[in-house]
């Protein structure tokens, strides 16, 4: 990745011959390995949908892409897809977003858990800070809480894309939070990518 030109962009972080794929239970996370050669702060993180069905039952009436579609006990926050680090801390979504702490169900904004091409997940108030070979997981919520797993199905494969805000040597210092002055001052042109993801997701 070229960071030289200093410009906020998506850029993939998997391979694209290499989807990520996660399973609904047992323990079977996607796993991602960033291999760029320098780091770099990132404000949001976006999967991508590219095929299967995942649900919290048996029943493939609830089959779903990003949790378990109409099922009546998530109605109200029908999304169960999480980013965690290797040690399975959760950097998305924010915790203010979960409703069902135990198997980590919430809501977000214009998504479909059925139809939604894509979950944008952002926090440009502290930026996270991606390290050469640093492992991003994604989890069924559930599965990753050992909660209520028994019973559900399925696999979903995703593509894995960071929002770039700059590479770490652009950035104020090397903590967590160093690039909040210059998140804040691309949040303007993040605005448009996420007015195109939310206007696709209503179709």
């Amino acid at each position: 990745m070229d960071f030289s030109k200093g410009e906020a962009a998506w850029y993939q972080i998997n391979y694209s011959h290499h989807p990520v794929c996660f399973e609904a239970r047992n323990n079977r996370p996607g796993h991602v390995t960033y291999r760029g050669a320098q780091g770099m702060l990132v404000g949001a993180l976006k999967l991508v949908y590219k095929s299967g069905e995942v649900r919290c039952v048996s029943d493939v009436a609830y089959n779903s892409r990003w949790g378990c579609h109409g099922y009546s006990s998530f109605k109200a926050y029908p999304l169960n897809v999480i980013i965690t680090d290797r040690h399975d801390n959760v950097i998305f979504p924010l915790q203010q977003f979960i409703k069902h702490g135990s198997g980590l169900w919430y809501t977000m904004p214009v998504v479909d858990d059925k139809h939604s091409d894509e979950l944008v997940f952002s926090n440009f108030d502290y930026p996270l800070y991606l390290h050469p070979y640093m492992e991003l997981r994604v989890w069924f919520g559930e599965d990753l809480k050992n909660w209520s797993e028994g019973d559900n199905q399925g696999r979903v494969c995703v593509d894995v894309f960071a929002y770039v805000i700059g590479d770490i040597r652009a950035s104020a210092g090397g903590s967590q939070g160093g690039g909040t002055s210059r998140a804040q001052s691309l949040l303007k042109n993040l605005k448009t990518s996420l007015s195109s993801i939310m206007q696709k997701n209503w179709k």
